[in-house]
């Protein structure tokens, strides 16, 4: 018995064995064997890719969307649509495949394998409008692949019309546009590549396209200036294009050009708010078609030629107004509105208004000759400012400066200090030596008067007499007040002015020192000739409040408008 079962457990170890070796070669021929797909995964649904005795099979992936499971399938909306499935456990990738009627591996258009994940989106260009389609796909494991998923089919859409949205209507001539220049906007068309537009003017048609942009991209484009016109009526639609295949012509849509552009209609009104030097001009656009347009005024008195106001643009009717500034007091002016636009130029009717009287303040200059002021008394005689010296040359100061700056503000007169420019500088004075005597002269102004150069004070002045500009001459002279004036700029960071005969600003001042001569002595009834401010038309006033040495006499300044225009352009 022990020999019988030696002799059985060897020919039991010896068919073990070749079992083994038998499992082992058909396991290594399931391993070498080629891919079910690449014969064909377009066959029938269900189909079993070969296996091993033994072998673990994938699981058949399900294909859930799109499609349906009977052909031709179901209308998808879009010509990249996105493929879906079940996972198969175990699957590394998944391969699929999309064939067109005719169905089969002849008609493969889309074979991507290596998919990772349970969708796919299927590539603008492989898909067209209005075929039939049908899908399924592979799982793969290594070289191991899974029998054939279902098949789903599917129909794309028709290739159909764009639709035109705006502007305009279904029915001519169609509502008026507000600009030559709309926007057309329509839908855009599943896998469109892009647009044909075409606009006809009436008598619409072919003959009478006017404009017609092709390879438009986008679902809107704007008309360029110069295609449409006022008061013309058209008409518009579009196609979509995808390679050589066009889509039916959209809907068509009516509109008109802007009302045709006319003359404005213009009505000048009364002047307002008129004053010795200032006045509002205003006037009406009663219609207008065609906006915008432009408005402005001239203005003249007697036989003078007319003066024109800038002009401003307008996009709408109505009221419209400009201030004048810097009129002659107590003058007739006439004045007329224009308007203008694309048509052309009106002029509207003239009307006439009369500017008021000069207005000027009252007011006194004074120094040390003045001796002592009673400045409440100068307020009470009318007098509203007061120009008052602190020093004179480099190194001297009105011992009266400060009791008449401090005393004049505080009884309510507007006050500031000036500056008498020292003697003794000739034409022969070098530049340098000019450059200096300026700078020491307004180092020191600075010391004496620089606290009071502040909010509620007038701004400083330079004076500048006319025996000093003959001494010196021109050139040096401007050397000297652009010098002095700088520094004076610099430091206290306010704008001096210059006080000066009317013959040294006509004859010695230059251009860029003129500007600053705006208090002019001319002694008399007639004003000064050339631009001022202030004007100092006597030297022999005299004031209650006032004393002065000798008969008590002292200078006597006008300036050139109200209280409001001193506050506003000369107190700092």
């Amino acid at each position: 018995m022990g020999a019988i079962l030696a002799a059985g457990g060897s020919r039991m170890r010896r068919m073990k064995l070749r079992i083994w070796w038998f499992v082992c070669l058909i396991i290594l021929a399931g391993f070498s064997m080629p891919p079910a797909f690449a014969v064909s995964i377009q066959e029938d649904a269900g189909a079993a890719a070969p296996v091993g005795v033994f072998m673990a099979v994938l699981t058949r992936p399900v294909a859930l969307a799109p499609g349906t499971g009977e052909a031709p399938g179901s209308e998808i909306d879009t010509l990249s649509p996105t493929l879906s499935w079940n996972a198969v456990p175990g699957a590394e990738d998944y391969a699929v495949a999309i064939s067109k009627y005719p169905y089969g591996s002849a008609n493969i258009v889309w074979n991507l394998q290596g998919v990772i994940g349970t969708s796919v989106t299927v590539p603008q260009g492989v898909l067209v409008h209005s075929e039939k389609y049908r899908w399924n796909l592979q799982a793969r494991a290594g070289t191991r692949w899974s029998p054939v998923s279902n098949t789903l089919y599917f129909r794309t859409p028709p290739f159909r019309a764009p639709v035109a949205l705006s502007p305009g209507s279904a029915e001519g001539p169609g509502p008026r546009i507000a600009s030559l220049t709309p926007s057309l906007t329509w839908t855009g068309v599943p896998g469109a590549e892009n647009y044909t537009l075409a606009i006809s003017r009436y008598p619409y048609g072919s003959a009478n396209i006017i404009w017609n942009p092709r390879g438009v991209t986008g679902t809107s484009l704007a008309v360029p200036a110069g295609v449409l016109a006022n008061g013309e009526k058209y008409r518009w639609n579009l196609q979509a294009r995808a390679g050589s295949r066009w889509s039916p012509v959209s809907n068509t849509l009516y509109f008109q050009g802007p009302e045709p552009v006319s003359l404005p209609q213009v009505t000048t009104k009364n002047a307002g708010s008129v004053a010795s030097t200032t006045a509002r001009l205003e006037g009406t656009l009663a219609s207008t078609i065609g906006l915008p347009w432009t408005a402005w005024f001239e203005y003249w008195t007697g036989s003078t030629s007319p003066t024109a106001t800038p002009r401003t643009t307008h996009s709408a009717t109505g009221s419209f107004s400009q201030d004048l500034k810097g009129l002659s007091p107590a003058t007739t002016y006439q004045v007329r509105s224009v308007a203008e636009n694309a048509k052309g130029r009106v002029q509207g009717n003239t009307v006439s208004f009369t500017t008021a009287p000069q207005a000027f303040l009252e007011g006194i200059d004074v120094s040390v000759y003045q001796r002592a002021i009673d400045w409440p008394k100068v307020k009470a005689a009318g007098k509203s400012f007061a120009l008052i010296r602190a020093t004179y040359g480099d190194v001297k100061t009105d011992s009266t400066f400060t009791a008449n700056i401090r005393g004049a503000a505080a009884a309510g007169v507007r006050a500031g200090p000036y500056h008498c420019k020292g003697f003794g500088l000739t034409s022969s004075t070098t530049d340098a030596n000019v450059v200096a005597d300026a700078k020491a002269e307004a180092a020191y102004f600075l010391t004496v008067a620089g606290s009071y150069l502040q909010d509620g004070y007038l701004r400083p002045v330079l004076d500048v007499e006319q025996e000093d500009a003959q001494a010196m001459g021109s050139a040096k002279l401007n050397i000297w007040i652009t010098t002095w004036i700088n520094e004076v700029r610099a430091k206290k960071q306010v704008e001096p002015f210059i006080y000066t005969s009317q013959s040294v600003a006509q004859s010695f001042l230059n251009a860029e020192n003129r500007q600053y001569a705006r208090w002019i002595a001319r002694w008399g009834s007639t004003p000064p000739s050339v631009g001022w401010d202030f004007w100092q038309y006597s030297s022999t006033g005299k004031v209650d409040g006032v004393q002065g040495t000798g008969a008590g006499y002292v200078d006597l300044d006008r300036f050139r408008g109200d209280l409001a225009r001193l506050d506003a352009e000369f107190v700092i």
